[in-house]
C-alpha cells in the first residue's frame, strides 16, 4: 500500500499477499521436469511425475522387448526386436526363445540368447513345421503285403506318411477265393496264391445223372453220368435188356 507523502510523490509501505512466483518463471522439479508460474503467481503443474524409476535414454528388457527411459525417467511401452530377442536392453540375436524351426530332418530350438541351438534328429519321423510328425523319415523305404501274395516297396513321402508303390509278383487269386472249373468242378486258392486242383478232373462227357446202355454181344449195361460229367462204371442188367438207358424186360 503506497501512500502520499508531503513531497507529493508516493511512498511505498510493505509488499503483502504476494505469491510463490512471478508470472512466467520456471524451475525444475520431480528430478527431470520443469513447472511454469501462472499470471496468479502460482507454481503450476510439474511436466514429470514424481519418483523417476529410470534415467533418461537408459534400455532395460521387459521380455523379449525392449523399454526405454522416458525424458521423465518412467519406462516406456516396450518394443518387440524384429527379429532375436532382447539381451542387455538390446536386440540380439536371430530367433525369439522358445521358438522351434526345421533343420534338416531335426527340430531346432531357438535359447534365452536368439540363437539357434543344434538340430535334435526326429526318429523314424519327418520334421514338418518345428515338430517331429508323421509315421517315417524321409529317403525310408518299407515293404509290405499287398493284392494276391504281392510286395509293394513304399517310399516316406515328405508329409511323413508312407507312399504306395507298385504291386509286384502278385499271385493268380486271392486265399480262399473260389471258382468254377471243368464245367461241373469247383478249385479253391490256395494260401501262396495259386489255384488249387479242380474237383473235377478233366472236361465232362455227359450231363450229370444221364444214363446210357452199352451192349456187347454177350450182356447189356447201364452207365450213369455222375456229378462231375464223366460216365460212370457200368452196372450190368441181370436177365434183361439195357433200353435206353434202363435195365427192362425179362431177357
Amino acid at each position: 500500500m503506497q501512500t502520499c507523502n508531503a513531497s507529493g510523490t508516493w511512498q511505498d509501505g510493505a509488499c503483502a499477499g504476494q505469491g510463490a512466483c512471478a508470472p512466467d518463471t520456471t524451475q525444475p522439479c520431480n528430478t527431470y521436469g520443469t513447472e511454469s508460474c501462472t499470471a496468479s503467481c502460482a507454481w503450476g503443474t510439474c511436466s514429470c511425475a514424481p519418483a523417476p524409476a529410470c534415467t533418461p535414454t537408459a534400455t532395460q528388457c521387459a521380455g523379449s522387448d525392449v523399454e526405454t527411459c522416458g525424458g521423465c525417467g518412467q519406462w516406456g511401452v516396450g518394443v518387440a526386436c524384429s527379429s532375436g530377442t532382447c539381451v542387455g536392453g538390446a536386440c540380439a540375436g536371430t530367433c525369439t526363445p522358445g521358438q522351434l524351426q526345421c533343420s534338416g530332418n531335426g527340430v531346432q530350438t531357438c535359447g534365452s540368447n536368439g540363437q539357434w541351438g543344434g538340430p535334435a534328429a526326429c526318429a523314424n519321423q519327418t520334421c514338418i513345421s518345428g515338430a517331429c510328425t508323421g509315421a517315417c523319415a524321409p529317403g525310408q523305404t518299407n515293404q509290405v503285403a499287398c493284392g494276391n501274395c504281392g510286395t509293394d516297396t513304399q517310399t516316406c513321402a515328405a508329409s511323413g506318411t508312407w507312399q504306395d508303390g507298385t504291386c509286384a509278383g502278385q499271385g493268380a487269386c486271392a486265399p480262399n477265393a473260389t471258382q468254377s472249373c471243368n464245367t461241373y468242378g469247383r478249385q479253391s486258392c490256395s494260401p501262396s496264391c495259386a489255384w488249387g486242383t479242380c474237383s473235377c478232373a478233366s472236361a465232362p462227357k455227359c450231363t450229370p445223372k444221364a444214363k446210357r446202355c452199352v451192349t456187347d454181344l454177350s450182356y447189356s449195361v447201364q452207365e450213369t453220368c455222375d456229378s462231375c460229367g464223366q460216365w460212370g462204371s457200368p452196372v450190368l442188367c441181370m436177365s434183361s435188356t439195357c433200353l435206353a438207358g434202363t435195365c427192362a424186360g425179362s431177357g
